[in-house]
């Protein structure tokens, strides 16, 4: 029988988006050095790798402390491969772990366990590790394990707050000063300007037209079953319905309403530094219930989980990642809740 305890763990590389865009011979490079390290070291601690967006890799282990051990020893060999590199020359790789028990996912990369390691790892800056609590109580007490306890984090819909653990990154506060303009940090953002870019209107017709449709849909269904309850006809319910002006007051408003809710909305950011605009996205669109992003090219995709999707009805974001900016594209209300949050961590470094 397969063992049903699993211990996850997900890696990534940080600001690799930006240096693509700058130098794609020497990213390539850089990241078949990255995936060499990370397969040999994981292969090392009897894990099992699942190759899932080429700078995010995924393993699977049977031992909670193979994969803390795993992941300290990654670190470790990037943290050498970094001495006396310069900063596009480096490898910045950060680590999310979580212990699930009964996580069905034996085979294929999904399941709860791997999910919440995968958005553990979003928070995590280079040179750390940040752990579920489950992950952190798990580990052997002959582990040396130095990390902060950080109480009741959001870490996302269907999770709840809870406790996570955090270790001291290899490169001390180079990536989590107060103040990027004086220190040189990268890994935050500089916005210069915000362009709202306008629209032809075909995506508030075109919402209002679905919402009406659906709205319509189910008039319909309300008049077949009226009708078999009252001996009368759906059609002649429905042209004395069609007849009182009163039923285009109560139909009409909802299709609008939603329409300005989700229609698509375009935004485009003018950066004086990128930062580590992947990263920064990444856990931004998590808190609003969005999976990691999917990319093509410059392109990220983020989808909604699916639960979302059936409450809120959220719609996917797109975001555009070029070296001197990014366009994101969205739903409308949503679209304003993230301009919000990107300038609050433009301000404070805080999500």
């Amino acid at each position: 029988m397969p063992n049903n305890e699993n211990a996850w763990l997900c890696v990534d590389i940080r600001g690799y988006a930006t240096l693509i865009d700058f130098d794609e011979a020497k990213a390539s490079l850089l990241l078949s050095t990255y995936t060499s390290i990370v397969s040999e070291c994981i292969e090392l601690y009897g894990g099992t790798l699942f190759n899932h967006q080429q700078i995010i890799q995924i393993a699977r282990f049977f031992s909670p402390n193979d994969a803390f051990l795993c992941a300290t020893e990654l670190l470790s060999k990037f943290r050498e491969f970094n001495i006396g590199r310069h900063k596009p020359d480096r490898l910045l790789v950060s680590a999310g772990l979580h212990f699930q028990v009964g996580d069905t996912a034996v085979i294929l990369p999904s399941g709860k366990g791997m999910n919440l390691a995968e958005r553990l790892l979003v928070m995590a800056e280079p040179g750390s590790i940040i752990m579920s609590g489950d992950m952190y109580r798990s580990i052997s007490r002959l582990i040396d394990v130095k990390a902060i306890e950080y109480r009741d984090v959001e870490i996302g819909p269907g999770v709840g707050p809870m406790h996570i653990y955090k270790t001291l990154s290899d490169y001390g506060d180079e990536f989590n000063k107060p103040d990027s303009d004086a220190t040189g940090d990268e890994t935050r953002l500089h916005i210069k300007e915000i362009k709202h870019i306008k629209g032809n209107g075909h995506a508030f017709i075109l919402t209002t037209l679905k919402w009406l449709t659906i709205m319509l849909g189910f008039t319909l269904v309300v008049a077949l079953l009226e009708s078999g309850e009252n001996n009368v006809t759906a059609l002649s319910l429905l042209t004395g319905w069609f007849a009182n002006p009163a039923f285009y007051a109560a139909i009409i408003p909802f299709p609008l309403f939603m329409a300005a809710l989700f229609a698509e909305r375009k935004i485009h950011f003018e950066l004086t530094n990128t930062g580590d605009t992947e990263r920064v996205l990444g856990i931004i669109l998590s808190h609003m219930g969005y999976r990691s992003a999917v990319k093509n090219g410059n392109t990220l995709h983020f989808k909604p989980y699916a639960a979302n999707i059936l409450i809120f009805g959220l719609r996917c974001f797109y975001a555009q990642i070029t070296p001197g900016g990014i366009t994101l594209s969205g739903p409308y209300l949503y679209m304003s809740k993230l301009i919000k949050m990107i300038q609050r961590y433009e301000q404070t470094g805080q999500i």
